[in-house]
């Protein structure tokens, strides 16, 4: 199989960070190691030689090049459908395409319809929902929604973070186009998917934490900006500062220009971001952490992260954490509603002893959150493109004989050979047929499309 594969990045080039290609090198592992991935990634990652991160992912990767703009709106609404076609002529093909950037659906598929005459399986991953709740956090990233829409309708399976993301996107279609007739019909929930990035295991390397005189450190591990809250937490330790002094509050968040005003400010506070392979370090010697956000949010990696390497979490209950966390017995500890709970909980913790978060990372019931099954994805693909091989095309027995009788041979040579049979516009239902009924073996090694049985 060939996989397509389209990134979409943030306004900065912190490739690394980006919730799209971090899910993407955690679902690409999840494929057999014979498929061929088509990685569209930005050309920043060849000017820099960067390459590297992203061959961690598969085996068998290529890569296509696209300009990288800074802007976040072009990002979400230009198309290089050039640059697909320059890296993909006839004589590859294309079977699914992995979209993380779902306002492009529509040209993705036009695309390959016309110029390739193909029709691979679409599987959208909606890492961002313009909604009501997103407009709140940010007006200047939204007004995508009707792509968005266009996107789902065209692909063929779309997947959320969790029931709370879908029901974001159903709720604003609803919201605009009402929830009766035949336009909430496109909205079907059995094209619906969940996808779930999975925790990080991060390094152990020491750091040296002499300077804190045993303190117990409260790991802040969000960004310092509106939606997380920061400034009631530090309000609520700054008032516990005044009767004890036994607590670090540590923010990772040093790019933040108000890092060093704040702790100038706070005798409590230290802001530091320490590399990936001390990072685990940090966190499991840290005595639990805080996290309080509040605005629009499907999916949080920073309080998983925080609980699958050693650190329990309080978390606030909302509807997010409430989905995440359904299916756990014991989700009311990690639970604060408002900001007095906050604090007494806060309290509650920093008076006991660090608790051990094994028993919550190894529980059954919180399995889809650390170690999520990619595995439906491929599933998934293979029972679409088997629904679609649909009856044998004619001259079907033509392009098997050439190939038994050729023992290996190209599909620019099937083509060439067979063109007046037209098959080259149903080719890809050939192809497939090929692959899955007649155990044709497509060589994945070759960029080239060759086949042999």
């Amino acid at each position: 199989m060939n996989p397509l594969v389209i990134d979409k990045i943030s306004k900065k080039f912190y490739y690394y960070k980006d919730s799209g290609f971090i899910y993407v090198k955690q679902l690409l592992k999840s494929f057999p190691k014979d498929y061929r991935f088509t990685w569209v990634v930005p050309d920043q990652i060849f000017k820099k030689n960067e390459q590297k991160w992203f061959l961690d992912a598969h085996s068998n990767i290529d890569f296509i090049y696209y300009p990288y703009p800074t802007s976040i709106h072009r990002n979400r609404y230009d198309f290089y459908g050039r640059s697909i076609l320059d890296a993909l002529p006839y004589t590859t093909d294309i079977d699914f395409i992995l979209n993380n950037q779902p306002e492009a659906s529509g040209s993705l598929r036009t695309l390959f319809d016309t110029a390739k005459r193909e029709k691979p399986v679409i599987i959208n991953f909606y890492h961002w929902i313009d909604c009501e709740e997103s407009r709140k956090f940010s007006e200047d990233l939204g007004g995508f929604f009707y792509r968005q829409v266009e996107g789902f309708i065209d692909a063929d399976y779309s997947a959320f973070h969790s029931e709370y993301a879908f029901s974001l996107f159903k709720n604003e279609f609803k919201n605009r186009f009402g929830d009766s007739g035949s336009d909430i019909s496109e909205i079907k929930s059995d094209k619906a998917l969940d996808f779930r990035p999975a925790a990080t295991k991060f390094g152990n390397d020491p750091i040296d934490l002499s300077k804190f005189n045993g303190k117990k450190i409260v790991l802040f591990n969000h960004r310092l900006n509106k939606t997380t809250q920061w400034k009631e937490v530090v309000k609520i330790f700054d008032d516990l500062y005044s009767t004890r002094q036994d607590f670090i509050l540590w923010m990772t968040d040093a790019a933040n220009k108000e890092g060093t005003h704040i702790a100038k400010t706070y005798p409590f506070i230290h802001i530091e971001q320490v590399a990936d392979n001390q990072y685990g370090y940090l966190i499991n010697n840290s005595h639990f952490s805080v996290c309080n956000h509040k605005g629009y949010s499907t999916w949080n990696m920073a309080a998983l992260d925080a609980i699958y390497n050693g650190c329990f979490t309080l978390i606030p209950k909302r509807e997010v954490y409430l989905d995440m966390f359904k299916d756990y017995d014991h989700a009311d500890s990690f639970f604060h509603e408002n900001s007095q709970e906050l604090k007494n909980k806060i309290i509650l913790l920093l008076d006991s002893a660090k608790i051990n978060t094994d028993t919550i990372r190894l529980n059954p019931k919180l399995k889809h959150l650390f170690c999520p099954d990619d595995s439906i994805f491929n599933k998934k693909i293979i029972e679409s493109i088997n629904d679609k091989i649909g009856n044998v095309p004619a001259k079907y027995d033509k392009v098997l004989d050439l190939i038994k009788k050729n023992g290996i041979i190209s599909k620019k040579n099937l083509i060439n050979t067979l063109w007046s049979f037209h098959c080259n516009s149903n080719f890809q239902r050939m192809r497939w047929r090929l692959i899955l009924k007649d155990n044709a073996i497509d060589d994945t090694i070759k960029k080239e499309t060759h086949y042999k049985i």
